[in-house]
């Protein structure tokens, strides 16, 4: 296909040597993607010709000149040589901000898509996506994230994808299951083929409720699990619907003639010998009567498909706020939750209270929790009452002279609990003259005695310990002199019953309660300065969204600025504007004098004015 490029309404194409273009679905991932099509372009820059156009979108037209892509460069080059190598993002690279949004909540999933097209100033298609999803009510909001993330757990929520079109519009498409195009084996240079991907149940797992859609006789889709716009089984109903049965090969390094509209997610059939979905795409342009195309449609059917894998003990997967402005409560729920062992926490804080709670899941009354795996680090201080900042699991190879050597224990729980304890000093160099650290031999015994320090039958190779035991540690240091110094005994396992553990969370949980209500006092305090510093603003200063007005509220002259002009009002009418590099003036009387270009108007009293060359006077 022979292709073009405008820029400025300038026809750039003869200045460019070469171009291919990427565009790539996410590992493993099938929906919910918002890819935006990168292009490479080497180009001649030798009569400076692009050094002005760069601030520009680059059109790529066909030989028809129907518009196939706006792109925009990405980074410019720090130094404009005479060739330039240049990177080129389609319109969904605008979507990187983070998402400020300003709606009233709850609102909906539609009022979110339309907030952000009106931010990024994109129209954005969701004509395709299911009217339950676009009438979701959503009572989260989260800035931390980008409009284009939003946007991905949108598209992910309503089983499509999230494309730029050539016109810079954003368009969601539903993932189809019908097969797009059909290859020739005369077109097709190489490939490699691997196991068949078929989709028989949809599940996501955040670590609280995991919700299953389908089954898991075959391959199991497993959803994003950080997307807060899937919450409940109709969600993942509507997904599965979407993708059941879907059925396709993993394949990888197919070269093939180009498919000029081919986009990633669409089916291709090889010659009638299996289907396969094009992941990634990466196109030569060649300007000839065909590009050549680079394809992946490797998908891991191992990585969807495990979902029932889980680690040693309980772990918090995650922990879950909503924040419900209309009767100004935060809830917050957390979950240490594996093979349905564990307990969930939850708070609950408005502005009158707050409430906790802790309740267990399974769990054995007289089950205790034990120590899984002990190590130890290492490190230096310069005080012997102040310990290290840094620690790590080897003994340092120098230490400073003047210096102390600590040691600390890393204990690994059978809950998924790490601590960090017994922080002590094991030595001190004081001068250049001492003695120094050859070596720390970490000595272990193991007891059914948390009390009584065992006299003999140490060993230097860590022991397996049953759940009813306890283990020790000491500690002989070995230095350069070939004296050493042995440490005192510790029981460094931890053997108590769940009720103690509740306890002690009760106990900390009322703690981040109490700090959480001291912090809320303190933002409304805030809030009232805020908001008595923001009347005074408003008093000078007010924006729209679209534009900012500047002058007093209860005065006439005013002046407004907005994306395309500066224009000064007095009253409602507008007296003066600069736009388009113009300056407008309805009225205006000159004083003294005027300059235009070379020339200069001056008045002359009675006798009127003239007009003269400047530096004539």
């Amino acid at each position: 296909m022979k292709i073009r490029f405008y820029v400025n309404d300038q026809d750039v194409s003869e200045w460019i040597s070469e171009v291919s273009s990427h565009i790539a679905f996410e590992e493993n991932k099938l929906i919910g993607n918002t890819p935006s099509m990168e292009l490479s372009m080497k180009v001649d820059n030798s009569d400076g010709k692009f050094d002005s156009l760069l601030d520009f979108p680059f059109l790529m037209k066909d030989e028809n000149l129907t518009l196939l892509g706006t792109f925009y460069v990405y980074e410019k080059p720090e130094k404009m040589t005479k060739e330039l190598n240049l990177e080129l993002y389609d319109s969904l690279i605008m979507a990187n901000e983070n998402y400020g949004s300003s709606l009233e909540y709850p609102t909906s999933v539609e009022n979110i898509i339309d907030e952000i097209s009106e931010c990024l100033e994109i129209d954005i298609d969701h004509s395709l996506i299911p009217s339950s999803l676009l009438n979701k009510e959503v009572n989260f909001y989260d800035s931390s994230e980008t409009m284009r993330t939003h946007l991905g757990w949108i598209a992910e929520a309503g089983g499509c994808n999230l494309f730029a079109q050539s016109d810079t519009s954003y368009k969601f498409v539903p993932l189809s299951k019908t097969v797009k195009y059909v290859l020739d084996s005369e077109d097709v240079e190489q490939f490699e083929k691997a196991d068949e991907y078929s989709i028989s149940g949809v599940k996501i797992d955040n670590g609280l409720t995991p919700i299953l859609s389908g089954n898991e006789s075959k391959n199991v889709y497993m959803l994003d699990e950080m997307n807060p716009y899937i919450d409940k089984q109709s969600d993942v109903d509507l997904i599965y619907e979407s993708l059941n049965n879907l059925s396709f090969y993993s394949c990888r390094n197919f070269k093939i003639a180009a498919i000029d509209t081919l986009r990633c997610g669409e089916l291709i059939d090889n010659d009638d010998l299996f289907d396969f979905m094009a992941m990634s795409i990466d196109t030569s342009y060649l300007n000839a009567t065909y590009d050549i195309q680079e394809i992946s449609g490797e998908i891991n059917g191992d990585h969807t498909s495990k979902t029932n894998t889980s680690s040693t003990g309980n772990k918090i997967r995650r922990i879950i706020s909503t924040l419900d402005q209309n009767n100004a409560s935060l809830n917050v729920l957390a979950q240490n939750v594996e093979e349905n062992n564990g307990k969930i926490g939850e708070l609950e804080l408005n502005s009158e209270q707050f409430r906790t709670e802790m309740r267990k899941i399974e769990v054995m009354a007289d089950q205790s929790i034990a120590v899984s795996d002990v190590n130890v680090q290492y490190g230096v201080s310069n005080n012997e009452d102040t310990s290290p900042s840094e620690w790590e699991s080897s003994l340092p190879e120098e230490i400073e002279d003047g210096c102390y050597l600590w040691i600390r224990q890393v204990i690994s729980y059978s809950n998924g609990l790490v601590l960090y304890s017994n922080e002590r000093v094991l030595s001190i160099q004081n001068n250049a003259d001492s003695k120094g650290i050859e070596a720390v031999t970490l000595y272990y015994f193991v007891s059914d005695s948390d009390s009584e320090v065992p006299l003999s039958g140490w060993e230097d190779e860590k022991p397996i310990w049953t759940f009813d035991q306890f283990l020790w540690q000491k500690e002989v240091v070995s230095y350069t002199d070939e004296s050493s110094l042995e440490s005192t005994p510790i029981c460094i396992t931890l053997k108590t019953k769940l009720e103690d553990v509740d306890t002690s969370i009760n106990q900390m949980v009322l703690k981040i309660a109490s700090s959480i209500q001291q912090v809320a006092e303190g933002l409304e305090i805030n809030k009232t300065k805020v908001d008595s510093l923001g009347q005074e603003v408003q008093e000078w200063a007010r924006f729209d969204g679209s534009k900012l007005e500047l002058g007093a509220s209860n005065s006439t002259f005013k002046a407004v600025l907005s994306n395309s002009e500066l224009a000064f009002y007095q009253g409602s009418n507008k007296v003066a504007w600069l736009s388009n590099n113009e300056l407008h003036v309805l009225t205006a009387v000159i004083t003294s004098a005027i300059g235009v270009g070379s020339y200069r108007f001056t008045d002359e009293g009675s006798l009127g004015f003239s007009l003269l060359l400047k530096g004539s006077e």
